[in-house]
């Protein structure tokens, strides 16, 4: 279970953090470019388009799918919870030492 959530999170949260390494490089400027662009053959580049969908693919994560990943990991997480304090109150069998 504790798997379940921690996956659920990190593949919530690791695209979402793409739309700001993209912001820092500058990228999330190629749909102000292309959008304000006139279209000539070449302009604007399949760089220009590949920044842009990436740019709004993760926009998209940012605003939206990573709420979706973060609820979805809160059950699991709250049983995990329940779980790891409902041990810790009981006797532990094991080895004595």
């Amino acid at each position: 279970m504790r798997k379940t959530w921690i996956v659920l999170a990190v593949v919530g949260v690791v695209p979402a953090l793409g739309f700001y390494v993209l912001e820092w490089t500058g990228a999330t400027e190629a749909l102000r470019y292309v959008s304000t662009t006139t279209w000539r053959p070449g302009s604007p580049s399949l760089w220009d388009l590949a920044c842009l969908a990436a740019g709004l693919v993760t926009w998209v994560w940012l605003k939206l799918l990573v709420f979706v990943f973060l609820l979805a990991a809160c059950p699991f997480a709250v049983a995990d919870l329940s779980t790891v304090l409902k041990r810790g109150r009981t006797t532990r069998k094991g080895p004595c030492r």
